[in-house]
């Protein structure tokens, strides 16, 4: 019999399902109409931001890249959330580095167990996808990159554990309290404060990080002009199996 807990979890994993197979039969969409169609699908669902990558900015932009964009996808209803990520590149030269991120992955997957240290697993991990080597344009790369934190931010998530702070912007008071009645500590963008009628709220949200009650979020960049391919599922780990809860017909 299933706990409530994994009822909700079966859920959550049917919304996101549904939102994803939506999504990939209009390819033709603009990235504000994907967006809409991820994050609007299922009014049940709470949206983490669709987000898409732009070559050697793997996550946390809003606005993505036409060259092997990775594209990032997460809901909840219940406060469990399923999250995914896959790559898609419309030149076969690029699909040795996609298939290096996949595998690598699929690793992580094979490895992950309720008794496993994450460090063991990591390790798995890095193994396998720096045994990998891509060509691309003549020249030789590994899978040995590192991402920082870079650019302009647009993301955002309220601090779970943050007190009382004090506030001495009414415009950042206002719009604190709109994050607490729509968002509590859910990640969010810029366009879902538009969505929510916020209008000129730029340094009132620079005053919410600057005292800590805010978290930003800004891109994360490998070295200029490199490639990054990125996969990712959800699992829930039981005493005798494990369940890829994010895997569905199209990923």
């Amino acid at each position: 019999m299933q706990s409530s807990a994994e009822k909700e979890v079966s859920h959550n994993r049917e919304g996101h399902n549904l939102v994803t197979r939506s999504h990939s039969r209009f390819p033709c969409f603009s990235k504000r109409e994907r967006y809409s169609l991820m994050e609007e699908g299922n009014p049940q669902l709470n949206n983490v931001p669709e987000e898409n990558g732009i070559s050697e900015l793997p996550s946390h932009v809003e606005e993505g890249g036409e060259l092997s964009p990775p594209s990032q996808k997460g809901d909840d209803s219940t406060g469990y959330i399923v999250d995914c990520a896959f790559t898609v590149a419309f030149n076969p030269m690029f699909d040795p580095l996609l298939e290096a991120s996949r595998e690598a992955t699929n690793t992580g997957i094979k490895e992950a167990g309720i008794d496993k240290r994450l460090c063991d697993i990591g390790a798995a991990i890095q193994e396998v996808m720096e045994s990998y080597e891509v060509e691309i344009n003549g020249k030789v790369y590994q899978g040995k990159g590192y991402v920082r934190e870079d650019l302009e931010c647009s993301h955002y998530m309220k601090n779970f554990d943050v007190g009382h702070i004090p506030l001495r912007l009414p415009r950042a008071k206002q719009l604190l309290a709109t994050i607490n009645k729509n968002l509590s500590t859910l990640a969010f963008c810029r366009r879902y404060l538009d969505r929510l009628g916020e209008t000129k709220y730029l340094m009132a949200l620079k005053n919410l990080c600057d005292s800590g009650i805010v978290q930003p979020y800004p891109p994360l960049c490998d070295v200029k002009g490199s490639y990054v391919s990125q996969f990712e599922h959800t699992i829930l780990l039981r005493p005798t199996c494990k369940e890829v809860i994010s895997k569905g017909d199209d990923y």
